[in-house]
């Protein structure tokens, strides 16, 4: 019991087109390879899903599902609570970046008033259109 052929390639064509995109954004910078390695194991599974439905039933019948379509529902949830966890890690760890470099900031303004005034008359990356990423 097998997948039509049709469906099989399908699945494969949507896991290259899902693996060709993530590796465009890494290219651009638009996306951090810590987030690509996430979605490239996720088309390699849509490919290997595609490519032998047969496992995916043999997993969830296993852990005791009984239908395919419950187990994977699971999978996605949990996939996606995965991502907003690591998403909350990484906006927590930002915050706390950003107050300490304010501090750091304010530090630095007070101990050079002179200083502070060139700083402050410096258009923002914004503006200028820098990228500090590189």
């Amino acid at each position: 019991m097998g997948l039509p052929v049709t469906l099989s390639v399908l699945g494969v064509a949507l896991a290259v087109v899902l693996a060709a995109a993530v590796l465009r954004m890494v290219a651009r910078r638009t996306l951090d390879l810590r987030y690509a390695s996430l979605w490239i194991v996720v088309a390699v599974g849509v490919a290997v899903v595609a490519c032998w439905p047969e496992l995916l039933v043999a997993v969830s019948s296993a852990l005791g599902f009984q239908a395919v379509s419950n187990f994977m529902f699971v999978v996605v949830v949990v996939l996606l609570l995965l991502v907003s966890l690591r998403l909350s890690m990484e906006l927590t760890k930002a915050e706390l970046r950003i107050q300490r470099l304010a501090e750091e900031l304010a530090i630095l303004k007070q101990a050079c008033p002179g200083q502070a005034a060139s700083l402050e008359a410096r258009p923002s990356d914004e503006q200028t259109g820098t990228d500090l990423r590189t």
